[in-house]
Order: C-alpha cells, then sequence, then structure tokens
C-alpha cells in the first residue's frame, strides 16, 4: 500500500491522452493559457486519498483542459536525494509546497507558474473536476480582462483592472499597483469601490472546507479594499476559524479581533470584535472536561486551562474518559511546555479513538517530567475528522520520584464532605436524644416488689384498696 504514489504516477500516462511534463523547465515552452495542474500526491502515505483519486483519475485528468499537468510527489519524510528530486522538477515556478494544507491536491499556476488556485479537502476526489474547469473559466476571463487593460488609460483602465477582484482565484502580482499606477488620484473611487458583497462571501465561505475557506479569503484580502470592507472580511474569518477550530483557534481569534478593533473602532464590526473573542474564548478546561461546542473540527492543538498541578518533576499520566455523543474522541499526541516559549517538557505521541459506551483502549498518555517547569502548559492534538459530538473528563494521576502515585485531595470537596459528615452525625446524635425522651415520657415505673401484671394507674389504686 505504501507504494500507491508510485503506482499512481506509473499508471497515469497510459490511459489518458493529457499532455504531461517531467518538470517545469520541461513544459515551459509548452505551456499555453490555461496554464498548469499540478497534481499533488503523497508518495509515501495518505494511502487510502490516493485510491480515491485513482478510481477518478479519468474525470479528474479530462478536466485539465490544455492545462499541461505535472505530478508532484509530497513525501511525509523526504530523503535528500528526494527533495533534491523535487526541487528540480518544480525550479522556476513559483511553488512553496510547505504552504500546501493537505495532499491530494490541484495545485493550478498560469502559463509563467504563478499560483492562482488551490484545490484540496477532505473531500477533493468528488469535487476536483468540477472546481479546476471553473478556475480555468476564471483564469481565462483574468487573461481577458488583462489583455483589454492594455489598450487602456486611467480610470478606464484602473476599473477594468479592478473586475479582476470579482474573480474567485488569486490576481496576479503587483495587480493594484498597476490600478493605482493607472489613476493615481483615484477618480474612479476603486479605493471605495467594493469588490464584493459581504453577505454572499459568508455564505460562500460557510459552504467550503476550512482551508479552501482560508485560501478564499487570503485572496480577498489581498483586493484594493476599504478600512469597512477589510473589516468585514476579518469579522468573517473570525466566525470562520471559530466555527472550525474551537478552542484551537482561540489565540487566532484574539489576534483578529484586535486587528478588526483597530481597523475602525467605533463601527458596528469593530465595537462587537474584542467582545466576540472574549464570547468565543472557550479553552478547555482540565477540571471540567470537554464538549462538543470544545472540540476543533480540523486537526489542531489545544491548550488546556488548571494545569498548575503539573508544576512538579515525576511521571504524570492524562487519562481521557468520554462520557457522552455519538462521535469518537480523537487524540494523536499530549505534550507538555514550560512557560509561553514553549520549551517542551515531555511529549507522549500516539492515536486513540475512544467513544461513550465502548470500551477504553489507548486511553492513557504519560509524561515523565525530569525537572519542574515554571509555567506548566498542557497541550492536547486533536483529529476529530469534522466530527465533535463528545463529551467526557480528564484525570491526572501522579506518581513521584520514588514510583509512588500520590492522590491530590480536593480540598473544597474535602471540605464539604467533612460539613457533610459533621452535620450527619449531629442529626443522628439528636434524633437518639429525642427517643430517649419519648421512651422516658411512656414509660412507668413499677414500685419495688410488685408482681407481674398489667400496669395500674393512679385512678384505679384507691378502688382496689376499697374492696372487703
Amino acid at each position: 500500500m505504501k507504494f500507491a504514489g508510485y503506482i499512481l504516477a506509473a499508471v497515469s500516462p497510459l490511459a489518458w491522452g493529457v499532455e504531461e511534463a517531467k518538470s517545469f523547465t520541461d513544459g515551459l515552452e509548452r505551456a499555453k493559457d490555461d496554464g498548469w495542474v499540478l497534481l499533488c500526491h503523497g508518495a509515501d502515505w495518505d494511502t487510502a486519498h490516493d485510491e480515491q483519486w485513482m478510481r477518478r483519475q479519468s474525470a479528474i485528468r479530462s478536466a485539465c483542459g490544455n492545462a499541461l499537468v505535472l505530478y508532484v510527489p509530497i513525501y511525509q519524510t523526504p530523503t535528500p536525494e528526494q527533495a533534491q528530486a523535487v526541487e528540480e522538477m518544480l525550479r522556476g515556478a513559483r511553488v512553496d509546497l510547505s504552504a500546501l494544507r493537505s495532499v491530494p491536491c490541484a495545485l493550478l499556476l498560469d502559463k509563467e507558474g504563478t499560483p492562482y488556485a488551490n484545490i484540496s479537502g477532505d473531500d477533493f476526489t468528488e469535487r476536483a473536476a468540477g472546481m479546476i474547469r471553473h478556475a480555468q473559466s476564471q483564469l481565462r476571463s483574468r487573461n481577458s480582462l488583462l489583455h483589454r487593460a492594455a489598450d487602456e488609460q486611467g480610470s478606464q483602465k484602473a476599473q477594468t483592472l479592478s473586475s479582476i477582484w470579482r474573480l474567485s482565484i488569486t490576481p496576479p502580482p503587483g495587480l493594484s499597483e498597476s490600478m493605482q499606477e493607472a489613476d493615481p488620484s483615484d477618480s474612479a473611487g476603486i479605493a471605495e469601490w467594493s469588490p464584493f458583497d459581504p453577505w454572499s462571501l459568508a455564505e460562500r465561505i460557510n459552504a467550503l472546507p476550512y482551508e479552501e475557506a482560508i485560501a478564499e479569503l487570503d485572496r480577498v484580502q489581498q483586493a484594493q479594499l476599504s478600512k469597512e470592507e477589510r473589516q468585514a472580511v476579518l469579522a468573517i474569518r473570525m466566525g470562520c476559524v471559530h466555527h472550525h477550530l474551537k478552542a484551537a483557534g482561540v489565540k487566532e481569534l484574539q489576534r483578529l479581533a484586535k486587528e478588526c478593533a483597530a481597523l475602525a473602532p467605533n463601527t458596528p464590526l469593530g465595537k462587537a470584535a474584542n467582545s466576540a473573542a472574549r464570547l468565543w474564548n472557550n479553552r478547555i478546561s482540565l477540571a471540567k472536561g470537554w464538549s462538543p461546542a470544545q472540540l476543533p473540527l480540523q486537526p489542531a492543538e489545544c491548550e488546556l486551562a488548571d494545569t498548575q498541578m503539573l508544576a512538579r518533576s515525576g511521571e504524570y499520566r492524562i487519562v481521557f474518559f468520554p462520557s457522552a455523543g455519538q462521535d469518537p474522541l480523537r487524540v494523536t499526541r499530549v505534550t507538555l511546555y514550560d512557560g509561553e516559549r514553549r520549551v517542551k517538557i515531555s511529549e507522549d505521541a500516539h492515536t486513540c479513538s475512544l467513544k461513550a459506551g465502548e470500551p477504553l483502549k489507548d486511553n492513557e498518555y504519560m509524561l515523565i517530567v525530569r525537572q519542574a517547569p515554571t509555567r506548566p502548559r498542557l497541550v492536547i492534538a486533536f483529529d476529530q475528522q469534522g466530527k465533535a459530538d463528545s463529551s467526557g473528563h480528564f484525570t491526572v494521576r501522579f506518581f513521584n520520584e520514588n514510583g509512588i502515585e500520590e492522590v491530590q485531595v480536593d480540598a473544597t470537596k474535602a471540605a464539604a464532605d467533612k460539613a457533610r459528615k459533621d452535620i450527619s452525625g449531629l442529626n443522628t446524635q439528636t434524633r437518639g436524644d429525642d427517643r430517649g425522651q419519648e421512651d422516658a415520657t411512656h414509660t412507668t415505673t413499677k414500685p419495688q416488689g410488685a408482681l407481674p401484671g398489667p400496669a395500674t394507674t393512679p385512678a384505679e389504686a384507691p378502688a382496689e384498696e376499697a374492696r372487703p
């Protein structure tokens, strides 16, 4: 199975007639207006996606049209030789493979080698063909507008160039500078002209996977926008981060809120940005456990609060116990850091999948702490795969340097238990005293020497004495 990527690259030229290139330099002279489609695949990992891709190869490759196709292997742990081979393959193209968020994916380049679209996501194999066709049609529209603008001057040229911002692909480099050069005084009012409708943008972003949504917002933010428009894009980005990352996106939310409020503090969005960030600051609590509203939908790290108890040397075991929910809790790593510098103290990396009502397996993570951290920061890496209906709690077991487990006593709980015990004892004593008083009230003491028999009442005694 690990060779699925190589098999894919080997069989693809045999079945379809789409023109391929061995490297960017090899196909540079043959590149047409449709540019390039770089089909990036996992060469030594992610075989499940590669197998799906192989089943849909015909539709994907036929969608490439007149674009040159270049297969790019993405290695999980490349050898120096593999890294060198990929570098040679892409020499001359303006491509940064480290920016790819997932594979397989289709990275689309214009004929100069500049990326203008990145098609990726969990459902890449199902949507790739249609999205490649759409992106290429947008590229043709972009080329047409650039060609028309070459024959125009002044504000008319600036307006034609500004139409490129309406397209759903990345604009060419230097577009903003070209618009300003054509119309330095902004007589066309482009700086205050909205190249997008914020409401329709929000709807479009809401329908996209996280990676594609962020890429689309990156593209829109490159436009020449007014302060209020940039603020609207930041607000949409905040909502996207909160929806997908939840607890893992707290720091990013705070950064976006600060930037959003600084643009125009007195607008409704400026006033609401910081309050929204505070409202969404739902870090996971080690003491309270997790809930569906806190788990990230995408693979992400979440920092836990209430971790000062880990500020001792010894061995800690972080244990997960799911209690409710239809989805499993998926954890891939637990790491202990010291302070804001993220100095790693200890880490346990293994994957567990825990669902309420099912047997527990691999739900314990062990951290060995040789030197006590000054400010412990516990980070958990989740991989929920788009599903977060899970609730549960954590426990922390601590073993000192002699290997003896120490049970930490909750002072508040201990005090409450003692108070309940004291009250219970007082109630028991009170009930005993009441029963003693009740017995003393209803018991009649017989005179000494009296024979056994029915007790007599004071009213009956004189009558007995008067009998002959």
